[in-house]
């Protein structure tokens, strides 16, 4: 049995914590997604699910893909973030939208656009933007300002770039891209998803 004055400590350090938060921060890298064998793309929604994200909203006739990209322009016109594997949408050149819905608030969000690599005629990639929303199924109040990138076409290396939401309460994010029957992918190439949550601690 503890003496008195042990208790009365241990009583603090509890007191102490309650009300305390965690943060949680997850990051999505695709390499756990099997991609070795032929057609070496796979649909999204499995991999996903384990992070506590549903996908809604996809338009029709499109899939969210992992794709193993050695077998995407022959591994010549992408550098994945974590390879070798990255995540996109594909099916159609015309416009096209999915939305990331997350089974718990988030406070911020960041996706990370891979590096791209010119060959002879150069390299373009869609113009894109990312909204956040307050509900999921990218309902709700819209949160913060959109990210996202002008249509891009470059002779020379385009670096990776890491674009990030940031917000209360975010339980959804949708991605709208669009390639203008141009650029080389039908929408944006995400390389890596990161985002954070927030919850409180118990003992």
């Amino acid at each position: 049995m503890f003496p008195r004055q042990q208790k009365l400590t241990i009583a603090t350090f509890a007191l102490t914590l309650q009300g305390q938060h965690r943060v949680n921060t997850t990051v999505l890298d695709f390499r756990s997604a099997d991609t070795s064998t032929a057609p070496h793309v796979v649909e999204a929604t499995a991999y996903l699910n384990q992070f506590g994200i549903t996908l809604s909203g996809i338009t029709p006739g499109t899939q969210i893909n992992i794709i193993n990209n050695s077998f995407l322009y022959e591994g010549t016109a992408v550098v994945p973030t974590h390879p070798p594997n990255l995540m996109s949408q594909g099916g159609s050149n015309d416009p096209v939208s999915f939305t990331l819905n997350f089974s718990t608030p988030i406070t911020s969000f960041s996706v990370t656009r891979p590096e791209l690599v010119p060959g002879p005629s150069g390299v373009t990639h869609p113009m894109w933007k990312a909204h956040a929303f307050s509900e999921r199924y990218a309902k709700g109040q819209e949160i913060g300002k959109a990210v996202g990138e002008d249509l891009i076409s470059s002779y020379v290396n385009v670096p990776p770039s890491t674009f990030t939401l940031s917000g209360r309460q975010m339980r959804s994010v949708r991605f709208d891209s669009e390639n203008r029957h141009f650029a080389a992918f039908g929408a944006v190439l995400l390389g890596e998803l990161k985002f954070v949550s927030v919850t409180k601690t118990r003992l």
